[in-house]
């Protein structure tokens, strides 16, 4: 009798025990993006209809942004960024840098635009106006002032015709790229204001608040859309797909599309990575490296947590381009190069989509820390990529671009704590920005260590995803982990005082 009772008390500890690692791990699981959600509930909304006609190569649609100030500014008026009007004719800011216009305009020169069609705020047409260098700022006017925490509604009917280009927005042979195609709100910086940054050809010239997006998009049933979102709802009929998005706490909103996709998928963690390609005979070593690519980084810095990651080969003049949830890599590469810009692209997905900052005045901290979480991955992973070669030749190769460059100007410039367009061209900007950042960061772990550098990576991440981080945030977490201030250390190598190149 004695030993049932026992018995009985070691199966009720057994069970409770086992109740609380079931609750424990439902907990953790539930905590996983538990702060996408929350910080959901408190974003502004774009809610967006829209229709592309593949043989026209326009999108006709109305977006209606609920915009909620979250700013401790009192507002008169919205100001969206009209990004497409980068891409006409006479536009005065170029597009493509010189020496990379082949790359872009394989058929010939070719030219884009957006018009808005009207504005309504809180349902009531209002005068606009379209303002920028390249008619790319619409302000939108409100009747009253809004001030922090009140809501208004902002409609805008517009269409986006497409150039034939090899860039974020156009098409090319193969795909439709949908990127930075509808107006999207400025963002609001507490001391300057409006940030309304035009379309440089250097860099990524955007700064992005985070925001919901709902996307309903009705095109040709004979094109496969990829897209930085859920899929919620696809509706088919003869000739028509309306395909249903939905994607919360995302700086931007991406769409792919062709006819010759094909696709895999395979999934990492609770996240759902779907390769859409037309032309990789190597498509399955792709998604292997795509999967432990997200593996790895979701171990190093902080678990991803939005449900589906795509990976999408595209008609782009450059390696690749990421936006949150989707990264494009460029078809045409090298083997070697086309496995490492598919690494950094889903890289960025922590240093941007996630941890966002200011990619016009800071644009090294998250191309030079991606960059070197490129390499940290082929260093952990045998893809035949050398990637300890790799940095000792960027080292070299660096050395080389600034002695040549001698030979041209008398001042040379090496800080990388500079505007993209204050760079002479876009191999300076690559070797600032890319080569000698990752530089930085190397010599920096080599300073604190693995342990200690990896450490610091996972605080920067904890502290300050789905927000727009500065130098001092980063240079914080680094001192955090190595247990002394390394403003200093950073400085030398932000502003080229270093003296280890």
């Amino acid at each position: 009798m004695n030993n049932f009772r026992l018995l009985k008390k070691f199966c009720c500890l057994v069970l409770l025990f086992i109740m609380f690692v079931a609750c424990f791990q439902g907990l953790v699981a539930c905590g996983k993006d538990d702060y996408i959600k929350k910080t959901a509930k408190k974003l502004s909304t774009y809610n967006i209809e829209a229709g592309y006609d593949d043989v026209t190569k326009i999108v006709s649609a109305v977006l209606t942004c609920e915009y909620k100030n979250d700013n401790e500014a009192v507002l008169e008026q919205l100001k969206f960024h009209l990004y497409p009007n980068a891409y006409r004719e006479n536009a005065k800011n170029k597009l493509v840098s010189s020496n990379l216009i082949t790359y872009a305009y394989k058929n010939g020169y070719s030219y884009g635009h957006i018009e808005v069609k009207s504005v309504k705020v809180n349902g009531d047409a209002v005068a606009y106006e379209i303002s920028g260098t390249d008619n790319d700022i619409l302000i939108a006017p409100l009747s009253t002032q809004l001030y922090p925490d009140e809501k208004v509604s902002v409609e805008i009917e517009f269409e986006t015709k497409l150039a034939n280009i090899w860039h974020r927005l156009g098409y090319g042979d193969n795909t439709v790229n949908l990127n930075n195609w509808y107006p999207i709100l400025c963002y609001y910086d507490k001391t300057e204001g409006w940030l309304t940054d035009p379309y440089y050809s250097v860099g990524d010239p955007f700064v992005s608040g985070i925001a919901n997006y709902n996307v309903n998009l009705s095109v040709n049933s004979n094109l496969i859309v990829a897209c930085g979102a859920d899929l919620t709802d696809k509706q088919v009929n003869e000739s028509t797909t309306r395909y249903c998005f939905s994607a919360v706490a995302v700086r931007d909103f991406s769409i792919i599309m062709s006819s010759a996709f094909l696709t895999d998928t395979v999934k990492g963690g609770n996240t759902t990575i779907t390769y859409y390609y037309f032309n990789d005979q190597n498509h399955l070593n792709t998604l292997n490296i795509a999967l432990d690519a997200l593996n790895y980084f979701n171990n190093s810095f902080g678990t991803y947590p939005y449900d589906t990651l795509s990976v999408v080969q595209s008609d782009f003049y450059q390696g690749g381009m990421e936006y949150p949830r989707l990264v494009m890599v460029s078809a045409g590469q090298q083997e070697s190069s086309y496995k490492k810009a598919t690494v950094h692209e889903i890289a960025h997905q922590w240093w941007y989509a996630l941890v966002g900052n200011d990619q016009v005045r800071n644009a090294w901290m998250d191309e030079g820390l991606t960059e070197f979480s490129t390499m940290l991955f082929f260093e952990n992973h045998d893809y035949g990529i050398d990637a300890v070669n790799d940095i000792k030749t960027a080292k070299t190769s660096l050395n080389n671009f600034l002695d040549i460059t001698r030979n041209y100007y008398k001042n040379i410039d090496t800080s990388i704590n500079r505007s993209v367009n204050s760079y002479r061209n876009e191999t300076e900007y690559a070797y600032m920005c890319y080569v000698k950042a990752m530089i930085m960061f190397d010599d920096i772990r080599v300073i604190m260590g693995n342990v200690k550098f990896v450490k610091a990576l996972k605080d920067y991440f904890n502290n300050n995803k789905l927000c727009l981080a500065v130098p001092a945030n980063l240079i914080q977490s680094f001192s955090k982990a190595y247990g002394s201030n390394m403003e200093s250390l950073f400085d030398t190598y932000l502003t080229g005082k270093e003296k280890t190149i």
